[in-house]
């Protein structure tokens, strides 16, 4: 795949995901997005071990650990 089809198609699956969350959200609440979301992480998180294997899994959600998640605790981790 060409670096900007799979810029494209990153895109576009972010948003997805995104539009698809805030339905669920609206629809539910936060706590049923939050369900959502959890499952999800963890069907993708079966799906890349079978994949890829466990340490390129643990690898993918480590670097979106230090990269999204963390940037958003506050100080001293969370509450």
């Amino acid at each position: 795949m060409k670096p900007a089809a799979s810029t494209i198609m990153k895109e576009y699956a972010r948003k997805e995901c995104v539009v698809s969350l805030m339905t669920v959200e609206h629809a539910g609440g936060k706590d049923v997005a939050a369900m959502v979301v959890d499952a999800h992480l963890q069907a993708i998180a079966a799906y890349l071990i079978g994949s890829i294997g466990r340490q390129k899994a643990y690898n993918v959600f480590a670097r979106y650990a230090d990269e999204v998640i963390k940037p958003t605790l506050p100080a001293g981790g969370p509450e």
